[in-house]
């Protein structure tokens, strides 16, 4: 087992400082996809649908929350939990981006900032996990074996889902409230991977902040993803509310809304804190 550390050590400069650049990028993208996706859409890497264009911005703000508890804190909880969240989203999408170059408008500058962002964020979380590596997980905040058995169950409900999104794009991706293809499906199973990751990663131990952070974007990326469909299909009109996909689709995120909620609760429960410091 690995050892107690006293306190919270200080992440270095370079992991602190992806975690300054990502957000505000997060923020003004997600913003303009979100509230001003008619705008924002033509500068858009390739070219993407309404709903495609205001669920990314929903995500990109959930995100934004967690990066941000992050990076105020610049310690290594919650880094612990966000950074393998960072590495395992960008080099999805970076894999994926690269197989689907023809899809890619390179007359937009967005595009070559889209490469240099993901191809960036990849190899520099990956060299703060190889950095990082040796450092122990916070012992004294031993999560309760009944978590830990509900949060390994969901990393796993996760990761079998985006799995499939990835392996399967056609079949899995079927009951989406609107037609997604499989670019699109295998770029959001980096979503639903990542979260199995920070699932695994809070399961056996969880500092408060980590709870936090993870939290705020679980339960963030659950209302905003639910409001990107309503939003957007009271222009479009093309929602079947009557498909049974779309309902497990709507219990799906809200089921990230949950269990943000029950995270952001167990990040200031003083019972289930223990006595970590922060």
């Amino acid at each position: 087992m690995k050892t107690a550390i006293t306190g919270n050590p200080s992440i270095g400069r370079l992991l602190r400082t992806v975690l300054w650049v990502v957000f505000p990028v997060l923020v003004i993208a997600g913003g303009g996809l979100f509230f001003q996706p008619a705008a924002t859409r033509p500068l858009w890497p390739w070219d993407i649908g309404p709903f495609n264009a205001r669920f990314f911005g929903g995500f990109y703000l959930a995100s934004a929350l967690g990066i941000l508890v992050a990076a105020v804190g610049g310690r290594w909880f919650p880094a612990r939990v966000v950074t393998p969240m960072m590495f395992v989203f960008s080099a999805t999408v970076l894999l994926v981006s690269l197989v689907s170059l023809p899809r890619f408008v390179f007359t937009n500058w967005t595009t070559y900032a889209w490469f240099v962002i993901f191809i960036g964020l990849a190899l520099s979380s990956a060299v703060s996990l190889v950095r990082y590596r040796a450092w122990p997980a916070p012992v004294a905040d031993a999560t309760p074996a009944v978590w830990g058995v509900v949060l390994m169950g969901l990393a796993l409900l996760f990761l079998v889902y985006g799995s499939g999104l990835f392996l399967f794009p056609a079949v899995v991706a079927a009951h989406w409230p609107w037609v997604i293809d499989a670019m699109h499906a295998r770029i959001y199973s980096a979503i639903f991977t990542a979260t199995a990751v920070a699932m695994l990663g809070l399961a056996q131990w969880a500092a408060p902040s980590e709870r936090l952070a993870v939290g705020l974007a679980t339960a963030g990326l659950g209302v905003l993803a639910i409001f990107s469909v309503v939003i957007t299909n009271a222009r479009t009109q093309t929602v079947d509310w009557g498909r049974v996909g779309v309902w497990v689709w709507l219990a799906l995120f809200g089921l990230y809304l949950l269990i943000g909620l029950v995270l952001i609760w167990w990040s200031t429960s003083r019972r289930a804190a223990g006595a970590q410091p922060e």
